[in-house]
């Protein structure tokens, strides 16, 4: 789970000084920083959902519960 939050801050960092350099030096509007904002923290919200449903998949298979009844 930390390799995901360090993931996560790294990509932020990298993507917001990127989208403020374009910005600043390339003259872009503010809506299209505001849009690649978005689109930059959408895809920080799947990496989330995406690790979080790998737990919870590890969680399942390795449930005492499920392995009286089911085998994976």
């Amino acid at each position: 789970m930390n390799n995901i939050i360090q993931e996560i801050m790294t990509k932020i960092i990298k993507d917001n000084n990127k989208n403020m350099e374009k910005l600043f030096t390339e003259h872009k509007d503010i809506s299209r920083y505001i849009l690649d904002t978005k689109k930059m923290l959408d895809e920080i919200g799947i990496a989330i959902v995406e690790e979080a449903l790998k737990i919870c998949d590890e969680i399942i298979k390795e449930s005492s519960n499920r392995k009286k009844n089911w085998y994976v």
